[in-house]
Order: C-alpha cells, then sequence, then structure tokens
C-alpha cells in the first residue's frame, strides 16, 4: 500500500508540476485524477488503522474528486 501511495504521490506532483510549468489546463484532469486515487488509497488505510472516521471522511473527498476529474474529462 506504501508503494502505490508513493508511486500516485509522484505522479501527480509530475502532472501538477508539468502543467506549472506549460502554462496550461489539459493536465488538469490527468491530476485530478491521480489525485482521488491517492486520496481513496489514503482513505483505505486509514480506515484499516482503526481511524475509521478520518478515513471515512478522506474516502469520501476522494469520491468528489475523481467525479470531478471525470466531468472535466
Amino acid at each position: 500500500m506504501k508503494g502505490i501511495k508513493s508511486i500516485l504521490a509522484l505522479i501527480t506532483l509530475a502532472l501538477a508540476v508539468a502543467a506549472f510549468v506549460k502554462g496550461s489546463v489539459t493536465m488538469l484532469a490527468p491530476m485530478l485524477l491521480s489525485l482521488g486515487l491517492f486520496m481513496a488509497v489514503l482513505g483505505i488505510e486509514e480506515r484499516g488503522e482503526m481511524r475509521r472516521k478520518k478515513g471515512g471522511v478522506i474516502f469520501l473527498v476522494s469520491a468528489l474528486i475523481i467525479l470531478t476529474s471525470v466531468y472535466i474529462f
């Protein structure tokens, strides 16, 4: 789980930096999708550590981010 979280964080960071350098918003949807997946993994990890309330909130936020990125596509 830690490896997946690290990979998704690096993908999100790379897409954000690329969008900033290019000055383009075309990278916004993939960046939001990778951010949402990162948050989903984080929420699943938090629920596994018996922090159910915090994990649930993080998971709901990730669902909202993923829906937003799908709407932008």
